[in-house]
């Protein structure tokens, strides 16, 4: 027999007793029950997550009103066209309708200047 041969099986000796003793140091079955704890609580954090995040943006909802008229939008009404007071300190939104009222008369006021 060669030396190549001869350490061959000895390192796949090696390799078969460092095997032995992780499976003796971790039996199976004990790896899964911590991966499943772990799972558990993720999934628990994120079930409490979305259901603040529901709640809060319910909350968020609730306080979306026109400025002017404090008219709430309509149900599935979109608010990417109301415009936001640019004077106040604060976000105040301003409906559509508010808005052409607002802006028709800034142009009599402008009309009437010239």
């Amino acid at each position: 027999m060669s030396n190549k041969t001869a350490k061959k099986r000895a390192d796949k000796k090696k390799q078969e007793t460092r095997k032995a003793a992780k499976k003796r140091e971790n039996p199976s079955g004990s790896g899964g029950l911590a991966r499943k704890v772990k799972r558990k609580a993720f999934a628990g954090a994120r079930k409490k997550f979305m259901k603040d995040f529901k709640s809060s943006m319910a909350n968020f909802k609730k306080q979306v009103k026109c400025a002017e008229c404090n008219r709430q939008p309509a149900e599935g009404e979109n608010i990417d066209g109301w415009h936001i007071n640019k004077e106040s300190e604060n976000i105040d939104l301003i409906c559509t309708s508010c808005y052409t009222k607002e802006e028709s008369e800034e142009t009599n006021e402008n009309s009437i200047k010239l």
